[in-house]
């Protein structure tokens, strides 16, 4: 199922991207709009199915199932070291991550 307008998927694509500070091309944006109309039918037909005397639930498996539980006791370990903590971090000043501003415009 695709999107009617193609204008409202460009703006979803030009928004998404602006959201991941990405610049994108018109060959990516039909590409990527096409790909948004994909995505969004399928969600859409869900929402067409007849879920009448499904219950409602939350989250993923209880711990009661089988499978999931085995959960492991909540008690207090040693945390991992720093510079183990920071070894892939992009960009660091020591002691902790180094991350772009993303409240209040650039800094």
């Amino acid at each position: 199922m695709s999107n009617p307008d193609p204008s409202a998927e460009r703006e979803l694509v030009h928004k998404t991207a602006a959201l991941a500070r990405l610049s994108i091309g018109a060959a990516e944006e039909a590409r990527l709009g096409a790909q948004f109309a994909r995505i969004l039918g399928a969600f859409h037909s869900l929402s067409e199915l007849n879920v009448e005397g499904v219950p409602e639930t939350t989250g993923g498996p209880r711990p009661a199932s089988a499978a999931f539980g085995r959960l492991r006791a909540d008690e207090p370990r040693a945390s991992l070291e720093r510079a183990a903590a920071l070894v892939n971090a992009p960009q660091q000043d020591g002691e902790f991550y180094v991350v772009p501003k993303t409240v209040g415009g650039p800094s």
